[in-house]
């Protein structure tokens, strides 16, 4: 039986719903997403929750272990930022203009108090943005 637009949307946009928690940290890396629990925060059944999971799954954001469960996966500073550039223009459908620099897309990025690939994770949430870019224009400096 085929899917109805519906329902691969909510389960695309249950994903999407998870993995701002995730990378807001609400979902911190080691903790197990519960399906029934998930279902029943969101009013749905099991079976969009499993969908979200996968596609969850199929871009790093979760480990699923067979006979355990579904587990919030612990990212890399790399995979962090990939998540907050390429992957949100990606998510978005807008990869082709945005999410990288490079010629012909956008211009949009902002500079950072410290390198926060390097700099001590203790440290991370102390960064502040001291310039942003938009379009080429400097719209925000400190």
């Amino acid at each position: 039986m085929k899917k109805s637009p519906t329902a691969k949307f909510f389960s695309e946009s249950l994903a999407e719903r998870l993995r701002e928690r995730i990378l807001r940290g609400e979902l911190p890396p080691g903790a197990q997403l519960r399906q029934d629990k998930v279902a029943q925060e969101f009013g749905t059944s099991h079976i969009p929750v499993r969908e979200a999971f996968a596609q969850l799954e199929a871009r790093g954001f979760v480990t699923i272990i067979a006979n355990r469960g579904a587990f919030v996966s612990a990212m890399t500073r790399d995979e962090a930022l990939r998540s907050w550039t390429i992957e949100g223009a990606y998510a978005a459908f807008e990869e082709n203009k945005k999410g990288s620099l490079e010629p012909g897309k956008m211009a949009d990025f902002v500079m950072l108090s410290g390198d926060v690939m390097t700099m001590p994770v203790a440290d991370i949430w102390k960064t502040q943005v001291t310039m942003t870019v938009v379009g080429g224009k400097i719209v925000h400096r400190q």
